[in-house]
């Protein structure tokens, strides 16, 4: 998000959405997004309830935010490495910049595991929310890819245990090392060989 052009108001807004969605992504990965309450998101802040509102308008809200955040940074990474004309380079080139992802953001990738049965990818109008369009034309992306590597009838294979790998990744109970990466890349490169 560009800060140019902002006013002082638009700036302290931003960076105090920012420092809640901190907390938020803080508690919901300690207590699991339904115990965590919005009164335990804004005392972590030194805000009060009502002055959440102000910012977000309730606790979904915030997961919404979050899941935005997460999947626009796998989608981009994705966008900007895809090449169905190069699918086992392109695909590659995504998977290493999206584990490296997990290096630096860890928690949010995490979070986005755990939020996927707690949220709706529709809103109130039946219209797929931002982070849902995200994550559908990411998995789009892979799945085109996908169907270059291994063939349309082994795709759901694929993707199944690239899901697993990932699940993997973001519990083992600690931020994953190169080690884990390297590991996964060679299973990768093994399951689409064969």
């Amino acid at each position: 998000m560009s800060m140019k052009g902002k006013t002082r108001k638009e700036l302290d807004r931003i960076l105090k959405r920012d420092e809640i969605m901190r907390a938020a992504l803080k508690l919901f990965l300690e207590k699991g997004i339904r115990d965590t309450k919005l009164e335990e998101i804004a005392e972590s802040v030194y805000l009060t309830k009502p002055t959440i509102y102000y910012y977000f308008k309730s606790k979904d809200h915030i997961v919404d935010a979050l899941a935005a955040k997460g999947w626009q940074y796998l989608y981009d990474v994705a966008k900007r490495n895809y090449n169905p004309d190069n699918p086992r380079e392109s695909f590659f080139k995504i998977v290493r910049e999206q584990m490296n992802l997990y290096k630096t953001r860890y928690e949010l990738l995490k979070f986005l595991f755990i939020s996927s049965g707690y949220v709706s990818e529709y809103d109130s109008e039946g219209k797929l929310k931002e982070w849902a369009n995200y994550k559908k034309e990411l998995m789009e992306m892979y799945e085109n890819l996908l169907e270059n590597l291994v063939g349309k009838d082994r795709v759901s294979l694929v993707q199944k245990a690239i899901g697993g790998v990932i699940h993997g990744i973001l519990n083992l109970g600690r931020p994953p090392e190169d080690k884990d990466f390297v590991n996964a890349l060679e299973f990768l490169n093994k399951l689409i060989d064969s």
